[in-house]
């Protein structure tokens, strides 16, 4: 009897080794599991690009966003410029002269101050956004991009300028973007002002006249816009 309880105490002990030894064998798989999504992991994050590379794609869609907020600018003022001379073609009148001038249908006229509080909304518009985006360039991407310009930059250890911090446009730039500014501003209120100062002068019921009174809303309007975007951009950029 005592031999018996002897073998089956062995055999509980080598129950017990087996089982201890299965554990182990699942725990090294578990472990080269893990050590399995590590070496994935890593692989994965190897494959990210950096700040700089991220900073480099940014501003190449913030550039190609600006141009192409120029391009509808330009497109929105030229057609104004077309819409000014369009409406004083069809306000002349080719029958009655005076002071051998042509002389000008007021009413026609008056569609030129109306028209110009929304084609300065539009060029405001655009020129907003592209300050914003200027903005983010200078602000948010210029460090990343390491340029000299950007406090705590060495020059041994700054990358090359990108054209928008470029010395050649930094020192140009201020007074160019004042007289574009001066020009934009004055071809979209000049000649809406000028429509109601002649509606004024040359029709002695102007005053009675609502068109009169919405085209000079209008250009109030539009004149107080363009004078608050030309304060601001001649405001020191930080």
């Amino acid at each position: 009897m005592e031999i018996e309880r002897e073998i089956a105490g062995i055999q509980d002990t080598l129950r017990t080794v087996v089982e201890i030894q299965a554990r182990q064998a699942e725990i090294l798989r578990t472990q080269q599991a893990i050590e399995s999504q590590k070496e994935t992991l890593n692989r994965s994050l190897a494959k990210l690009p950096d700040n700089a590379v991220l900073a480099c794609a940014f501003y190449g869609a913030a550039r190609s966003e600006i141009l192409q907020r120029l391009g509808m600018r330009e497109t929105t003022f030229t057609f104004w410029v077309t819409t000014v001379g369009v409406v004083v073609s069809l306000s002349v009148k080719a029958a009655s002269q005076s002071a051998g001038l042509p002389a000008l249908d007021a009413r026609t006229l008056g569609l030129i101050p109306i028209m110009s509080l929304p084609f300065t909304l539009l060029v405001t518009r655009h020129s907003m956004i592209i300050g914003w985006i200027s903005r983010y360039v200078r602000d948010d991407l210029n460090r990343l991009l390491r340029q000299s310009t950007i406090e705590g930059i060495d020059a041994a250890d700054a990358g090359p300028r990108h054209w928008d911090n470029s010395s050649k446009l930094q020192s140009r730039i201020g007074l160019f973007l004042f007289f574009e500014s001066l020009a934009y501003y004055l071809f979209l209120v000049g000649p809406a002002a000028a429509v109601e100062l002649y509606r004024y002068i040359s029709d002695r019921n102007a005053l009675a006249d609502p068109w009169f009174w919405g085209g000079l809303v209008c250009t109030a309007v539009a004149f107080l816009i363009c004078v608050a975007r030309f304060v601001v951009d001649l405001l020191p950029r930080k």
